[in-house]
């Protein structure tokens, strides 16, 4: 009896599984950094860092007012938001990922 054709088929099974678990682990190592990007621009934000000109539309140029670090999550900056859309758009498509191949079977 042939077994070759059972260990190919097996052999990539196993391939297929390991594959996806290694594209859940990289997705979701991406989707963690990204994630702490964000924060610890929040962070540096409401800490006084000089990047006004990247929150709240860009109407405060240096640093924040203590106001407006408190809730700097809420901005209407163009730059912020060409900054962090693509951000948020790759944590999207991370997530995704995760959601599409986590069943390992």
């Amino acid at each position: 009896m042939d077994y070759s054709l059972y260990f190919r088929c097996y052999n990539l099974q196993y391939f297929v599984v390991e594959l996806r678990k290694f594209m859940v682990f990289t997705a979701s190592l991406f989707s963690a950094l990204l994630y702490s990007l964000i924060i610890m621009f929040q962070l540096c934000l409401v800490a006084g860092k000089q990047w006004g000109h990247l929150a709240w539309g860009g109407l405060h140029k240096g640093k924040l007012p203590k106001k407006l670090r408190i809730a700097s999550a809420l901005s209407r900056s163009k730059p912020e938001r060409y900054l962090w859309t693509p951000v948020a758009f790759a944590i999207a498509v991370f997530n995704a990922l995760i959601l599409v191949y986590f069943n390992f079977e």
